[in-house]
């Protein structure tokens, strides 16, 4: 899902986005290259927000996300672990821009909701 935003007399293209963790990886990799080749075409500021159960901590689980991320050069601005199970921590949840000296600070709030019975509030 995308829309239009201002900011600071700036337009935006603002995108939602989720992968399911079943979704192959490359209909996630064409879908994502086909929206952001049109958003890019567009807009001169780009973001996504969103949960793309690819764990950025693991350089090989989120290569196709990483691919993506080298070649329209954004830059994911959540640097620390976004969810946390019996498992251990991951950084599932994304937000990807092409202009991230536009953000003043970034933060993860705990709101206390969880999508797994496993995840635990940080």
């Amino acid at each position: 899902i995308f829309t239009e935003v201002f900011i600071n007399k700036k337009t935006w293209c603002l995108g939602a986005a989720y992968r399911p963790p079943s979704l192959r990886d490359n209909l996630f990799t064409q879908d994502m290259e086909t929206s952001l080749e049109k958003a890019i075409s567009l807009y001169d500021n780009v973001a996504i927000l969103g949960d793309s159960n690819y764990d950025l901590q693991d350089p090989v689980k989120s290569k196709p996300l990483r691919d993506i991320m080298n070649h329209y050069a954004l830059s994911n601005l959540i640097k620390l672990p976004t969810y946390t199970s019996l498992h251990g921590n991951s950084l599932i949840d994304i937000v990807l821009t092409n202009c991230p000296q536009e953000f003043q600070s970034r933060s993860i709030i705990d709101t206390g909701l969880s999508d797994g019975p496993t995840a635990t509030p940080w």
